[in-house]
């Protein structure tokens, strides 16, 4: 039979979790990047009219 390790959180539990938190990260980011970039479209600024 197989022992269950009861001392808490492994290194492989905590790789994983690390690797997971990165890359819900990444894809966040590029989330809000990509919808940055839609709603502000990169390009020349309009210069403002000089006021009068």
């Amino acid at each position: 039979m197989s022992q269950v390790n009861t001392s808490g959180m492994t290194k492989q539990m905590a790789r994983n979790i690390f690797f997971g938190g990165s890359l819900f990260f990444i894809l966040i980011f590029i989330a809000l990047v990509l919808t940055a970039d839609a709603k502000f479209p990169s390009g020349p600024t309009p210069r403002p009219s000089p006021l009068r």
